[in-house]
């Protein structure tokens, strides 16, 4: 321990001074502690001393706090450091600065989004294009936390023969330091890509933001980076010994500097199937069951579920979560929904000293530290299948009256909706008034719910008999059904109820992906100019509303004028029958006489208010606000200024989604961040300093087609129906209206409300009259 007597004293030519550790414990025994003294009048550091002492422990001495108030408050100083503990090591008068702010590492999902770009873009480059004949995927991708992400083969190859794909990606680009007779050189970092013996390893690199950077991929043996002398961290630097020629590939097809990435896996697969390479093929199979015990037992289930699911009476649709990090593991529909609801597969688990038939289930998750209960807001239904460890496995085989134990063992699953799990005190709830449990009980053996105890008996209603498939299929879907409309407890699976349940399942409704109208089939509403008026008895909140909602149909307006074609543009069409007032697109536009059904949805923001500039409070320019209230995923945004009162007015920008995924509002301030030259655009098209905003729609429905943008393409159908429940039904019901209407004598004509904040939804009148009910 360094004596603070004669440190004390050592301060004495300072009237006051700041102290700055810096504390360096590499060595387990000898600790180097520097100091380093500000003058009261400058910034500059004064002096630095080098303090080591040595110590069996890394935790740094500290003085206490009764030598520190001694030392801030001593009457006299001494001019120099006494005894032989502390040293002067450097002395400066004013040092050179270095900025050592650190980028903020992404979040494990932003990470897990970077990657399934990656993968979006590989996936681009294995379609068959001139001189290639393409690679395929199996019909089912690969799990998500499967050893391999891609699994390929030759297009049209029956052999079931696969190479094994891992893609490591990044999106940050950095550069190396500066040294002697160099230049800067691009560095890029990838982690964890050792053991992968016998696959493809490709690193990609895909940049971010509005940064005009190139893409860059390079390909390597899975066995490559096992002897890093940072296990599993690899840096390619451009021009370095991993950027090669044998190691570049390009993902663009014409690019003649690099060989395309799809030839490449092509190539590869051919001297695996020689057995001239260190790669190795291997079968589906193998590939798919390459998981941790956990995602084992979850993708076993998953393949049960899916033949369970195909049962279902008026077809069920099935995804993948946006992200494996999520709460939820998959996404369920039935054929006549357009909104999707959030399931959580889980596998219950037996030990030995558990009454045949039981199962434990865990209703926990994971964060950052720890485990805590789901909450009700994290999925919307609880998928359960019967236990799948070896104790279980064991149990079966003791107690089962079969001979095919296998199928018995998977008989009985568990479909509960969470609100019932809420009510059962097993979730936590969203107010925070029940903490809720972390493991609980269910019964799949073949006992009724009399013979049940406990929570068992109260879970029991959810137990899904899987012995009579087609039963089982309408369980599935009445369970989905009714709980959108009903308490969990007015539904029930006894005998004399199911005659009155099956009754409302669209049993008539074939196994299809399309279920609503698809285009061409959606009548369009007969309009005429309406004279933008609300009557005069009418609410000052329906006014307001009224005024917000011809605000959006201006700017809507002064957009579609932007879609015709002009000059060298060629324009892009919408549908025949505009998107509901309510959908969550604005417009659906492609390219004029494009015959696919491919859509890019556009969402428009309008603003008429301009906040202006404060003086003093950081903002010097006008200010225009928009607000974004609803989860936007895959369209572009569009923002449209109305102000007169700003320069070059009506202003317009786009903002890719990504850009303003986390903000709720939009500032845009003239000159600010949002307002850059890649955002900005324009209605005319002689204007030089931005571009056009059909030319930026056109271009940008070319690369969602290609893939190369976070924007989908959708059809026509999907976009008009993604409503809520209430506006999906009445959009349903007004195209039977409109099918009707067009059997009445003479004629009827249609228009809708002038806003749909009104107490009605159509004007109507018969042909030739003037005034419309």
């Amino acid at each position: 321990m360094i004596s603070t007597a004669p440190f004390r004293q050592s301060f004495s030519w300072f009237v006051s001074f700041r102290l700055g550790l810096h504390v360096q414990t590499r060595r387990p025994c000898a600790c180097t502690r520097i100091f380093s003294l500000l003058g009261p009048s400058t910034e500059s550091v004064s002096r630095v001393w080098g303090l080591r002492h040595w110590s069996a422990s890394r935790k740094p001495s500290t003085f206490p706090e009764s030598d520190l108030h001694q030392v801030f408050n001593a009457p006299s100083w001494g001019s120099t450091l006494a005894g032989q503990d502390a040293t002067p090591a450097l002395s400066v008068s004013s040092p050179v600065v270095h900025n050592n702010t650190k980028r903020k590492k992404p979040s494990l999902r932003q990470r897990r989004e970077i990657e399934s770009f990656a993968v979006s873009r590989l996936r681009h480059c294995l379609q068959a294009s001139d001189g290639f004949e393409g690679l395929e995927e199996p019909p089912l991708p690969l799990h998500p936390f499967a050893h391999a992400d891609l699994a390929v083969r030759p297009t049209g190859c029956t052999e079931d023969q696969w190479l094994p794909v891992q893609v490591k990606s990044t999106s940050r680009q950095v550069y190396t330091d500066v040294r002697e007779g160099r230049r800067r050189s691009p560095l890029w970092h990838f982690q964890k890509v050792s053991g992968y013996e016998g696959m493809a390893l490709i690193c990609m690199f895909v940049p971010q933001g509005s940064l005009p950077l190139t893409e860059r991929a390079w390909l390597f043996p899975g066995d490559r980076f096992n002897t890093l002398k940072k296990p599993g961290w690899l840096g390619i630097t451009g021009g370095g010994k991993y950027d090669k020629k044998e190691n570049r590939c390009s993902l663009s097809p014409d690019c003649m500097d690099d060989s395309h990435v799809g030839q490449i896996l092509f190539a590869v697969w051919n001297q695996a199937r020689l057995g001239n390479s260190s790669y190795k093929l291997q079968d589906l199979q193998t590939l798919q069951t390459q998981l941790s015990p956990t995602h084992l037992a979850e993708w076993t289930m998953m393949q049960k579920c899916r033949s369970l699911f195909e049962n279902v009476p008026c077809g069920l649709q099935i995804r993948d979560a946006p992200c494996p990090t999520l709460p939820h593991d998959i996404e369920l529909r039935l054929a006549t929904w357009t909104e999707w609801v959030r399931v959580q597969l889980k596998s219950a688990y037996s030990v030995q000293k558990m009454r045949c038939g039981l199962g434990y289930v865990s209703t926990k998750r994971q964060p950052v530290w720890g485990s805590v209960p789901y909450s009700e807001t994290d999925f919307d239904f609880l998928l359960v299948s019967p236990p799948q460890n070896e104790t279980a496995k064991s149990i079966d085989r003791r107690s089962s009256m079969s001979s095919n134990v296998e199928e018995d063992r998977w008989r009985f699953f568990y479909l509960i909706p969470t609100q019932e799990l809420v009510r059962d005190g097993i979730v936590s709830s969203r107010e925070g008034t029940q903490k809720g449990l972390q493991t609980i009980t269910l019964d799949f053996s073949t006992k009724t719910a009399e013979q049940c105890r406990g929570r068992p008996a109260r879970l029991h209603k959810w137990k899904i008999d899987t012995f009579n498939l087609h039963l089982a299929g309408k369980q599935i879907a009445e369970v989905l059904s009714f709980e959108r409309g009903r308490q969990a407890e007015s539904l029930s699976f006894k005998g004399e109820n199911r005659n009155a349940l099956e009754a409302s399942i669209p049993l008539t409704v074939g196994k299809h992906s399309r279920s609503i109208p698809a285009f061409g089939q959606v009548r369009k509403i007969t309009t005429f100019d309406s004279q933008g008026q609300v009557p005069s008895n009418t609410k000052s909140v329906v006014r307001r509303s009224h005024h917000w909602w011809e605000t959006e149909r201006s700017a809507v307006s002064l957009l579609r004028t932007s879609l015709q074609a002009a000059g060298g543009f060629r324009g892009l069409e919408e549908s025949s029958v505009p998107l509901p007032p309510f959908a969550r697109a604005d417009l659906a536009v492609r390219p004029l006489g494009c015959p696919e059904d491919l859509w890019l949805p556009v969402q428009v923001k309008s603003a008429t208010r301009l906040q202006p500039p404060v003086v003093g409070k950081g903002r010097a320019s006008p200010t225009c606000l928009f607000e974004k209230e609803k989860n936007y995923d895959g369209m572009l945004f569009v923002c449209i200024s109305l102000q007169k009162d700003l320069q070059d007015a009506p202003r317009v920008w786009i903002f890719p989604i990504d850009h303003i995924a986390h903000l709720r509002y939009i500032r845009v301030t003239v000159g600010g961040k949002h307002d850059r030259e890649e955002f900005r655009c324009s209605f005319g098209s002689n204007l030089t300093h931005s571009r056009h905003v059909g030319q930026v729609l056109q271009s940008t429905w070319y690369e969602a087609r290609e893939g190369r943008s976070l924007c989908k393409l959708q059809p026509l159908h999907i976009l008009q129906t993604q409503l809520g429940p209430a506006h999906l039904t009445e959009w349903r019901m007004l195209q039977k209206c409109l099918e009707l209407f067009e059997t009445v004598p003479g004629g009827l004509e249609v228009r809708e409300a002038l806003c749909p904040s009104l107490p009605y939804d159509i004007e109507i009148r018969l042909s030739g009259c003037v005034k419309a009910k």
